[in-house]
């Protein structure tokens, strides 16, 4: 005989939880009827140890049957039996969500406003972030548009002292001399312009200030700023990444499809799905 029981705690001090269980509890025990009517059951079953003819079929069929009869009235027995159970375990569900209808709420309330103000730290981090690589763009750009003009001086003054030394070099007349003289001036004015508009940058930038390093928002104790997403094109995301989307087949849906399309034992054709007969044991 089985016999399982459930016993309550007996209450005598100070509760250590908010719901308390009162009363002796719930015995559950199996008939001794039936348990010599499954016994008798199953040694009938195990007569059947092969089935190769019709008439060891027939015997199976009904030996199936009895069976099924009393699973199926032991199946509506434990419905009956554990009903109260049940009812009670809805009491205690309601009971529970009423203690704690306001606890919860407040809780929500104070979660609504810790994400609100959480989206807001996000918000200025991300502004923080944005605005720091605007100004590294910046000065990225600052530091290639100088280097090209230090180039295209260095260039100019180049081509002037070449050009100088060339009419030096070529001149053979009182006029080409002074020609050639005035361009050397030219090109040594040129290239102290240069030296010293490099030496007043170099200065410059070294009277500039350190900058202090860029304070990005921490997030909230307790809050984690984490990546999430949302489907916009499920096509797009599909053809991108096929392991990124889950496809099930609907197996009520198919049968009823095939159910539609058959005609006699003639099964319909479904793209996709291989169609057969299979035998059912009722």
């Amino acid at each position: 005989m089985s016999t399982a029981t459930i016993e309550a705690e007996v209450v005598t001090d100070e509760p250590k939880q908010p719901l308390i269980l009162k009363g002796s509890g719930y015995g559950l025990t199996i008939s001794q009827s039936y348990q010599e009517k499954k016994a008798e059951l199953l040694m009938a079953s195990a007569q059947i140890v092969a089935i190769n003819d019709t008439a060891a079929d027939e015997a199976a069929d009904a030996q199936i049957k009895q069976l099924a009869a009393m699973r199926i009235e032991t199946e509506k027995a434990r419905v009956t039996v554990k009903q109260p159970a049940l009812d009670f375990g809805k009491l205690v569900d309601t009971e529970a969500k009423t203690f704690v209808q306001e606890i919860d709420a407040e809780e929500k309330r104070l979660k609504a406003a810790r994400g609100t103000y959480a989206a807001a730290v996000l918000a200025e981090r991300n502004r923080v972030l944005r605005e720091a690589e605007e100004a590294r763009q910046a000065q990225i750009k600052a530091a290639w548009e100088a280097e090209e003009a230090k180039r295209l001086a260095d260039a100019a003054a180049d081509k002037a002292r070449r050009d100088a030394e060339e009419a030096a070099f070529n001149a053979v007349s009182p006029e080409e001399e002074a020609e050639a003289a005035r361009k050397a001036e030219e090109a040594a004015a040129l290239e102290a312009k240069r030296i010293a508009e490099e030496q007043a940058e170099a200065a410059r930038k070294a009277a500039l200030p350190v900058a202090a390093p860029t304070f990005v928002p921490e997030a909230p104790k307790g809050v984690k700023i984490v990546a999430d997403y949302e489907v916009t094109a499920l096509d797009a995301l599909y053809r991108h990444n096929v392991a990124l989307v889950s496809m099930e087949p609907r197996r009520k849906e198919i049968l009823d499809a095939i159910a539609r399309g058959t005609i006699g034992e003639g099964l319909p054709t479904i793209p996709g799905l291989r169609v057969f007969l299979k035998p059912h044991v009722r």
